[in-house]
């Protein structure tokens, strides 16, 4: 009899033992199991959520020290996959195809003429000055080209507007004289030279007398 006692005893007490020890142990997640919180959860078989409509997952986390989800797996392996091209709002992300903000450049940003790799015509690209022109040059380098009749339309002609000359095979008449000064001009009249200018002048005054005639 003593000796089932201290059989039941020790079994007894073993099982307390045993039973102390898993309730120190953190309990796990196994497969099949209903997911843990706060532990750690072990599938030997991939997990699937599904949902008829709305959002299948979502993970909130409103500490600002902590980060709401993080996706660790071997170093040769994406992360994560994804079976849509959509664009995913708000999305920043560090690297694009593995480069950084810094290996791209700005929409809009201005060239400087050595930053031109390509399609330079060889006219310009063969270094010397005579590809670049002042504006004599670039009027000499027209009428060369095309000769006189250029077709060369300007608005000005060394400064001056067209009404600032004479039309070709324009006329002129006596009044048009600069040294010439005509008052009341009467019949028989005649030009007389005064020393500074031309005037009209009648016979007497010009000192001829007049013929006469029998």
């Amino acid at each position: 009899m003593s000796d089932s006692r201290s059989h039941f005893y020790s079994a007894l007490t073993g099982g307390l033992v045993v039973a102390v020890v898993m309730a120190m142990l953190p309990a796990t997640a196994a497969t099949g199991d209903v997911a843990k919180m706060g532990q750690w959860n072990r599938a030997g078989t991939q997990t699937v959520f599904t949902a008829a409509a709305g959002t299948t997952l979502q993970v909130r986390n409103t500490r600002t020290t902590g980060i709401p989800l993080r996706l660790i797996g071997d170093a040769s392996m994406p992360p994560m996959q994804v079976s849509s091209d959509v664009l995913v709002a708000n999305l920043n992300a560090d690297l694009l195809d593995g480069m950084g903000a810094s290996a791209f450049a700005a929409d809009g940003h201005p060239h400087a003429w050595a930053d031109l790799t390509s399609g330079i015509p060889a006219d310009l690209a063969d270094g010397d000055d005579d590809t670049v022109y002042t504006d004599p040059e670039a009027v000499a380098a027209v009428l060369a080209a095309d000769g006189t009749e250029s077709g060369l339309d300007a608005d000005l002609l060394d400064g001056h507007d067209t009404g600032y000359f004479a039309i070709d095979g324009h006329g002129h008449t006596v009044t048009d004289l600069s040294d010439v000064t005509l008052t009341s001009i009467g019949v028989g009249e005649l030009l007389r030279w005064t020393g500074t200018a031309w005037v009209n002048a009648t016979l007497s005054e010009a000192g001829i007398a007049a013929a006469i005639h029998n």
